[in-house]
Formats: structure tokens, sequence, C-alpha cells
């Protein structure tokens, strides 16, 4: 769930899912016992779902005091994260929370669905939520445009938020009180495996000074990334959580993360990376932090790198594809190893459908390869997720080096069996999108560096419709063929009919057709049928 969110700690987990999967919960070491939890079967009742709605539960204790037991429970009624706690009043907010985000629907993050409250016989309050995650998640190091605005719109949906305790108590604040999530850092904004960004935890909702939210999530991201910079801060949340953390830290909270996170907001603080809201000299001030900011980020990036690891993948795949070739320094160390993984599979399934000559290639899932004696094949090929290939024809398929066919991409080359058709030509260097459909009877050629996108489609073949007395079907077809220049651009949806040539540096615009005729070199290409826009010069 919300485990520690280093990168070492976030690949063993996918590690150890990879295994559980595999291998099932008898992959966990330890030993072996049975353990009753009374409060779900109460709380399974609360919610009225019928017996064995859940039937499964995993249960962990924070080591924060303040916190009591948090369950993942499981059952015919799918999966809940469940929570109990001393106080009702925290799960109370948090539900409204979650209600009010669901009104809102926020487009920079997602919020699980709140499944009710209630309090347990023995006195102690409970809530549920749906439970999102179905695989390893990872933590968001950088807040997404747009994020805070629309976390203040949710927040300020829900009525009744006390100002933090700290203020109640008597501690100055400095300017206007806003509506703050009290907890927003990377453990709680998580993105998961499909990429979505889910918030969580807004136990802890509550009015504190401007600017509080972004100054506890820069201190926070510290925690797992220490060299990188903070971020622009602005001055009253920056001092209230810098305060806040003194008083953790005096009051025996774990130590090692509140102790990072607060010598980062005194060092923004000294530096003055902060500025104060509302002051005349505001717009001047964020001026200097943007440059500031950006110096320090262009100076890290300069001395940051994705370690070995990358540094390693980086070479594997300048060798693979006989080129120099380097990742992003933004990808993380869970995102390579997952990366890493996907592509040892790949190739692995490429040597047992090809042999000797699937030592270069790469082979996705549910992929098809038919006709392989007629499948030749340059360095460093792709065939991507459910990828069809069918190379039955007189010429066979060509796909030249660093050539990609995409997902669920099909390749037919011959239309009827009385006939067979003549095959496809790729020089190396392309990318055949996702979606699409290449209908290879008359043959086509494709040109080096072209990049075609998705769900286009390719028809070398036309029906003969001369005749009236017989049915079109019966009329046989024709055939000139598809030519493509190098360092072509065909946008998605395309459809490409017999007989074009397309000349060297064209541009097609998404959902263009182009009919038989010559297109020439370097221009620009639109609508339906496709005519000459403009030349690139």
């Amino acid at each position: 769930m919300y485990a520690a969110s280093s990168p070492a700690i976030l690949c063993a987990q996918w590690i150890a899912w990879g295994l559980i999967r595999t291998v099932g919960p008898w992959a966990i070491p330890g030993s072996r016992g049975t353990i009753e939890l009374p409060e779900i079967v109460e709380i399974t009742e609360a919610l009225g779902l019928a017996h064995g709605g859940l039937s499964t539960a995993a249960t962990y204790r924070r080591r924060d005091v303040r916190s009591g037991e948090t369950f993942v429970a499981t059952g015919s009624a799918g999966s809940l994260m469940i929570k109990i706690r001393q106080s009702a009043a925290a799960l109370d907010l948090e539900q409204r929370m979650l209600a009010a985000a669901a009104e809102a629907r926020p487009t920079t993050f997602s919020v699980p669905r709140p499944r009710g409250t209630g309090t347990l016989s023995d006195g102690r309050a409970w809530s549920a939520q749906e439970m999102v995650f179905t695989a390893p998640h990872r933590p968001c190091l950088q807040l997404p445009d747009g994020l805070e605005k629309e976390l203040a719109d949710v927040l300020g949906r829900v009525d009744g938020l006390q100002p933090a305790e700290e203020l109640a108590a008597g501690q100055p604040a400095s300017g206007e009180l806003t509506p703050a999530h009290g907890d927003l850092s990377p453990w709680n904004l998580r993105r998961d495996h499909h990429g979505r960004l889910w918030l969580f935890d807004w136990e802890d909702a509550e009015l504190a000074p401007v600017g509080a939210d972004r100054a506890y999530f820069e201190a926070a991201v510290g925690v797992i990334k220490p060299d990188r910079p903070v971020g622009r801060l602005l001055r009253p949340g920056a001092t209230f959580w810098e305060r806040r953390l003194a008083d953790r830290l005096a009051t025996g909270h774990p130590q090692g993360p509140n102790t990072i996170m607060r010598n980062r907001l005194l060092q923004a603080l000294e530096t003055d990376r902060s500025t104060d809201q509302g002051t005349d000299t505001e717009s001047s001030e964020l001026g200097k932090l943007a440059s500031v900011r950006n110096g320090d980020a262009q100076a890290s990036s300069e001395k940051t790198t994705m370690g070995r690891p990358g540094e390693l993948l980086s070479k594997i795949a300048s060798r693979a594809k006989g080129s120099s070739y380097s990742l992003d320094e933004r990808i993380e160390l869970p995102d390579l190893a997952h990366i890493a993984t996907d592509r040892a599979l790949m190739r692995a399934r490429a040597i047992m459908a090809l042999g000797q000559r699937g030592t270069t290639a790469f082979v996705g899932r549910r992929a098809t390869l038919r006709s392989k004696r007629n499948i030749h094949l340059g360095r460093s090929v792709t065939f991507g997720d459910g990828s069809l290939v069918d190379a039955l024809s007189t010429d066979g398929v060509w796909l030249g080096d660093n050539v990609s066919v995409g997902r669920n991409t099909r390749i037919e080359c011959t239309g009827s069996l009385r006939s067979i058709g003549r095959g496809l030509r790729v020089a190396e260097n392309v990318g055949l999108g996702t979606d699409s459909f290449y209908g290879c009877a008359g043959g086509i050629t494709i040109g080096r560096d072209t990049i075609i996108g998705n769900f286009v489609s390719f028809h070398s073949e036309n029906h003969n419709t001369e005749r009236l007395d017989i049915p079109i079907r019966d009329q046989g077809v024709s055939h000139q063929g598809i030519t493509i220049g190098g360092d072509c651009w065909i946008g998605a949806k395309v459809t490409v009919l017999d007989g074009v040539e397309l000349g060297d540096g064209c541009v097609v615009a998404a959902g263009s057709v182009l009919t038989a005729g010559t297109y020439p070199a370097r221009g620009i290409y639109g609508g339906v049928p496709a005519r000459l826009l403009k030349e690139r010069s």
C-alpha cells in the first residue's frame, strides 16, 4: 500500500509482485497461520454485503501511533480499503472529501470512491473506500500543472474545515488561511501502473496558511530524492510546516523523514527561495525565484543520472540499434526494471518464434508471425503486442534495422489464395503505428526514417468493376502497388489506396485519403481526397 517509496523498495515490490502473481502467496517467506478479524464481519454486515462479500483481508499497523489499523479486504464485493480509528471525525471528513472530489471530477488526479462509515461494537470508527491498485504503484515527485487549482476547488466544496491544530493552539499565522489537503506528499500522490494519478489520505484536510500544501510536498520529495532542489515556496506555508515538523520532532514522531523535511524548509527560508504572499514586490520576487530555480535545476540535471542501471540499458539499446541511444535521465529505477523485464521477455519470444533470426528482434505478447520463412529482419525489429504479420507472398516481408510494428497492427500480404500477393519492404528506422492495417497484395514499399501514425490503413489492391453482368467479387482484382518515400510523416487515421506514389519528405494530415497518383516530394497534403496544402521549404 503506502510502503517506503525509494527506487530500491519500489523495484523490490515489482519483483515480489511478479513472483506472487506467478507462484501464489506461498512465495512469501515466513510461518503460516490463521487470524480472526471480527471487524471484517461487522463491516460486511454494515455495508449490506452478502456473506463472503469480504472474505479475505490483509492488515498492517502504522508506526505512527496516531493511526489505527488499515485493511485491504477482498471478496465477491471486490476490493475495499478499510480504515479503523479511535475517532470518527477524521474518517467522516475524508468520506466527505472523496464525495466532493467525485462531484468536482478533477482532470489532474483521481480519488477512490467512498463506500461508507460506521462504528464497531467496541466503539472504534471505521470507513471504507474503493481499493484502486492491482499492481505496484510509484510516488509522483512533481505536482502536475493545474493540480493545485483543482485541489482547491475540491477542498472549497466541503464546509466545516477547522484551522490546523497548531494555529488553534495559538501558533501565529502570517496571512490568510485557506483550505489545505494537510498531507500532500509523494506517498499520497501516486501513479498506478497505467499512468493514472491518484490522491489519497484526506483525513488531515484543514485550514492552513497559503502555500502549505506545496511546502510540505516539496519538503517530502527530499525524503525520496535528497539531491532534488527545493521548488518555489510561499513563506507563510513554508514557515508553518517548518514549525509543525519541529513540533513533531519534539514529540517523538519518526525522526529521519521529519528531520530531512525540516532541513529542506529551513534551507528554503534561509536562502530566500520563498516569497511573501500579497506583497507589492511579489511579481518581481517570483521572477527571481523562477530564474534561480531554473538555474539550480539545470545544474542539478547536469549532475544527476539514472545511475548504473540506466547507463547499462542505454548501452544495450545502442548496441542493439547500431547507433547511439540514451534513455531519458528522468526515468526512475522501478520503471527501468519494468522496461528491462518486458524487453527481455520480448527477446525470448522472438528467439522461440524465429530461432537464430530472433536474436536481435523483440516479439510482444499475443503477436503472430505466419509464413516465417518469408520474413526477413534487420537489427532491433519490434513486433508490438497483438500484432500480426502474414508474410505469404512472392517477395515476402522485409523489415530494416530499428523498424517497429505497433500494437494490434496487421500486415497481410495475400488477399486470396487464388493469387498470392507481392509483399512489403520497409527501410530502416521506420515506425508503423498501432491498430493499423497494411494490405500488401500489390506490394508496399516504405522509405527510411518515415513515421506512420496510429489507425492508418494501406490497400494496395483494387476490385475490378467494369462489367455489370457478373458480380464484382468474380471480376478479379488489379494491383499497382504503393510507394512511400523516405523521411515522411503520415498522420493518424490516414487511408492510402492502391497506386499512390508519395515523394520524399512529405507530410500527410490526419484523416486524409491518398488516392492513386503521384504526390511530389516535400509537400504537405490533406483532405478527402488529399490535395497539396503547402510545400515544405
